[in-house]
């Protein structure tokens, strides 16, 4: 999959793309402003009618603009990183990564592949590698 790009109204637009095989990564931007990204699983994204993407997105934006208000944060040292993760809302967590106590990047995924990313972390060292390329 290319990295296709769909607008959407209030000068909100996503890009998205595959990242590997099973996972599909969505960009974030609002009025030019890049708000990070989330990724899930390519059998949920393939589901999402553009409703169910303009709601995501927009849940993202609130959650990234809220993020600095967030609690019930968990640390987990991964390889060279040390990453954050939190709930974003029911089924989707956010991972904000450091290396060197500087953030150098954030992402968001729905719950359940983050949950297996969890469990396999070789799995999850590949995500941020690719969310830091």
């Amino acid at each position: 999959m290319d990295k296709k790009v769909k607008k959407f109204k209030d000068g909100l637009q996503i890009s998205y793309y595959e990242f590997s095989k099973d996972i599909v990564c969505v960009e974030v931007n609002q009025h030019g402003k890049n708000m990070g990204q989330f990724c899930s699983d390519v059998s949920y994204f393939e589901e999402w009618d553009e409703n169910d993407l303009l709601q995501l997105t927009e849940t993202h934006i609130k959650q990234v603009k809220n993020s600095g208000n967030s609690k019930n944060k968990n640390r987990k040292k991964i390889d060279q990183y040390e990453i954050e993760y939190y709930s974003y809302f029911d089924g989707m967590f956010c991972v904000d990564v450091y290396k060197d106590d500087n953030q150098v990047c954030a992402f968001c995924s729905d719950k359940h592949s983050f949950e297996e990313w969890m469990e396999e972390e070789a799995a999850l060292l590949s995500v941020i590698q690719g969310q830091i390329r």
